[in-house]
């Protein structure tokens, strides 16, 4: 998911000390990319606001609310919503060094850092960062929808080539391969490509077969042992078709 350049940017900025919150929004301005820019005095204020409020793109957290309370919040953060896709920068004074510490930081949930004074230059390269994370992001969750999709299909193929079941049945199963073939059909060329990369790191990891043993032939599973699976399978089935 390609961010375009004249995209506007949604922050919160989250300071205890109203001067340099007010400084902070003050050089936001000078960024045409930032659209709105809300102030929040603690992480509690802001953490009130998730479940209801516009997604977020960054989030500007002054380090004097202490390493615990920051990474307990980012935490949090990550499963909301509106700030599930932001990128969280920590709000530096001038005279802290704790850049060279980015690496702890980048544990606690920290994309990146903002010392004072807020240059323009500075401002602009949080929003590439937030950019950054929000296609990192969108692209984790669509590969982990096609996993699930393929092992949807997987499931239904296996469904279908045991089924002993009458036409109907077999009718009912050739129309969800039908439908999730459907679905792939109808992704943009960007989901394609993310497709394709999925299908070959699934196939990667299937083991090849064992060199074939010299046993005695096998004629298949009984129809009772058959019946059995079929009805496993039909169940996963039901269950796939009302999760969707």
């Amino acid at each position: 998911m390609a961010i375009p350049h004249e995209y506007a940017y949604t922050a919160a900025l989250v300071d205890s000390d109203t001067t340099y919150r007010m400084r902070l929004k003050q050089a936001t301005t000078s960024v045409p990319r930032f659209k709105n820019c809300q102030q929040f005095s603690n992480l509690n204020e802001l953490k009130s606001k998730l479940n209801s409020t516009e997604p977020f793109d960054l989030i500007f957290l002054s380090k004097r609310f202490g390493d615990a309370a920051i990474s307990s919040f980012v935490k949090d953060a990550r499963d909301k919503k509106a700030t599930m896709d932001a990128a969280f920068i920590l709000v530096l004074e001038g005279k802290d060094d704790s850049q060279s510490q980015f690496g702890e930081y980048m544990l606690l949930g920290i994309n990146g850092f903002l010392v004072e004074p807020y240059s323009v230059d500075k401002l602009v390269e949080t929003t590439l960062i937030a950019a950054k994370v929000k296609k990192d992001r969108s692209l984790g969750r669509r590969k982990l929808a096609f996993q699930m999709l393929l092992k949807d299909l997987e499931q239904t193929v296996d469904i279908l080539s045991i089924s002993t079941s009458g036409t109907s049945l077999r009718t009912k199963i050739e129309k969800r391969i039908e439908s999730l073939h459907g679905t792939i059909a109808d992704l943009d060329q960007e989901s394609v490509n993310i497709f394709v990369e999925t299908l070959v790191d699934h196939f990667a990891e299937i083991s090849s077969p064992a060199e074939s043993l010299d046993v005695p032939s096998y004629a298949g599973a009984s129809s009772r042992v058959k019946k059995i699976l079929e009805r496993k399978l039909l169940e996963k089935l039901e269950k796939m078709e009302k999760s969707v």
